[in-house]
């Protein structure tokens, strides 16, 4: 599958998606270091673009044949908006949702702060791309579970054309791990052992840390300052490399929940930080400027999680992963509809063979689903008895989830809303973005813009 990101920054994303399997055929972002960190380690299909500029690249994007278009547009003004009018870069998500329903790749992968999802950008966004006939599914993800040992919790939307909302939230909730990924895992040995101050493993990492075990992080957000080496790490930060100052020193009340008091604390440098963010060894930072380096550590999406969504995507893709049959589902057909038991088994056998010939995809009305599930490879071989009780199945499991959803049955439509939205003004909805980097004005990470307004 083709893949086309949008900003992209350093190139986490697209790291973890060619990991995953996909061909990234082209991305584009608008910091200069940033282009050329992505340049220097992926490839030379990295472009400095003025993203705020949506008229100058959608040609170029519809020519390359997208199957999935990923990004993360600029979260700052999320972070930091509240109550408040959203500031004028959060209008780069409703220029994210414009550029896809304009090229129409079956898939869309977009990455933001949680606090995105209850946005007006993203409202309306979420709008234009239902009208283009993408199904949404909105996963608030915690990227310690998805190896990576940060805690840094995230909104991932996945979206695909035709397919019905939530159709994956699932799946990507059974990618996770059970117990959170800590910094100790990240950097032990094969045998399991921290290295020590004697048995070095990797020199160029704090041995500071490798000696206390307990890791300095800002404590401006949990109120914590110190964690374990045996816990994830904190949300990174562009000041995230930074010891405390004097101040700090001077007015710090310990935590409840510090590992150890803060002077037996070591800070991690940017080697290690990178290594934490899911970068690999020998990622080269382009640039001479540390707070540069540090804003696209601190923006970037951790490769390692983004290849764990990236193959839940193509299992879907490929039909080796389908959507969960509810527990409730036999309930239903034995209680609300009087059917016996071995009539329910039967039932829900054909929806699992339904689904194994639709490859997994579910679809955004029952005429929809009934018409994929007729022309799918081998559906015409099958006796007329087996077709029907295979449609049955269909409409049966459609019928529960509108009755536990509590909604009305579906209209019957022909197909999926091909239009395209409503003409919009580009030029006005764009006016007043940023178009230099579009991590912020001030090269702030969004996690260094929420601490700064949750602390004044």
């Amino acid at each position: 599958m083709k893949v086309v990101e949008l900003f992209c920054g350093a190139g986490g994303m697209s790291l973890g998606l060619k990991r995953a399997g996909f061909d990234v055929v082209a991305a584009y972002d608008s910091m200069p270091d940033a282009v050329e960190t992505y340049r220097t380690n992926i490839g030379d299909h990295v472009h400095q673009r003025d993203l705020s500029d949506l008229l100058s690249i959608i040609p170029d994007i519809v020519d390359l044949k997208p199957d999935l278009i990923a990004g993360g547009p600029p979260c700052q003004d999320f972070s930091v908006a509240g109550k408040r009018a959203e500031g004028k870069n959060a209008r780069l998500t409703l220029a994210y949702a414009i550029t896809i329903a304009a090229v129409r790749p079956e898939w869309f992968i977009m990455e933001n702060v949680v606090q995105a999802a209850r946005s007006q950008s993203w409202a309306e966004a979420r709008a234009m791309l239902k009208k283009a006939g993408y199904g949404i599914s909105e996963c608030r993800v915690d990227f310690s579970y998805y190896n990576t040992p940060e805690a840094r919790r995230r909104l991932i939307v996945v979206g695909r054309l035709g397919e019905r909302d939530g159709f994956i939230e699932g799946a990507i909730a059974d990618a996770a791990t059970d117990v959170p990924k800590s910094v100790r895992r990240e950097f032990t040995k094969a045998m399991g052992e921290m290295p020590t101050a004697e048995n070095q493993w990797r020199p160029e990492y704090n041995l500071d840390i490798v000696v206390k075990g307990h890791i300095y992080t800002r404590p401006l957000r949990a109120g914590r300052a110190v964690r374990s080496v045996d816990e994830p790490y904190a949300t990174i930060t562009r000041t995230s490399g930074e010891p405390p100052s004097a101040a700090l020193k001077a007015k710090y009340e310990a935590h409840p929940n510090d590992s150890a008091p803060l002077e037996d604390a070591a800070v991690g440098h940017q080697k290690f930080l990178s290594r934490i963010q899911g970068f690999p060894e020998g990622w080269k930072w382009c640039s001479k400027n540390k707070r540069r380096i540090m804003v696209m550590i601190a923006n970037a999406v951790p490769p390692t999680a983004a290849e764990i969504i990236g193959k839940v995507i193509l299992d879907r893709q490929t039909g080796k992963i389908s959507p969960k049959t509810e527990e409730r589902f036999m309930q239903w057909l034995v209680r609300g509809n009087q059917r016996s038991r071995a009539t329910a088994r039967n039932i829900k056998s054909s929806l699992g063979r339904a689904r194994y010939m639709l490859l997994g995809r579910t679809f955004e009305n029952e005429a929809l689903e009934i018409a994929a599930l007729e022309s799918a490879s081998g559906f015409e071989a099958l006796s007329n008895g087996t077709k029907s009780e295979l449609r049955q199945a269909l409409r049966h499991y459609r019928a529960f989830e509108n009755a536990r959803n509590g909604n009305n049955p579906e209209p019957v439509q022909g197909g999926v809303e091909r239009r395209r939205p409503r003409p919009i003004d580009l030029k006005e909805l764009m006016q007043g973005v940023t178009s230099s980097w579009h991590q912020s004005e001030q090269g702030d990470a969004p996690d260094d813009v929420m601490d700064f307004h949750m602390t004044r």
